[in-house]
């Protein structure tokens, strides 16, 4: 995602991952470059589910965050 501008939304996300026993969930080569967020919820974010029997497995590389302005969001 490139050069993109979020008003009073939930922000960018990403997930959720590993929410289902015995399956694996991959995020990879995910990139937000020049990334404008206002009053948003959240900015940006991965949501993953904790380890153990009830959930599965998340693999997560090469995530890049760059230049992403935040103003006004509750969470960054």
């Amino acid at each position: 995602v490139t050069d993109i501008s979020c008003t009073g939304s939930h922000g960018i996300s990403v997930g959720s991952l590993g929410s289902k026993a015995g399956s694996t969930d991959t995020l990879k080569n995910f990139y937000i470059v020049r990334a404008t967020m206002i009053s948003s919820t959240k900015a940006v974010g991965i949501k993953l589910h904790p380890e153990g029997s009830s959930h599965g497995t998340t693999v997560v590389s090469n995530v890049t965050w760059d230049a992403v302005t935040v103003t006004g969001c509750d969470y960054a």
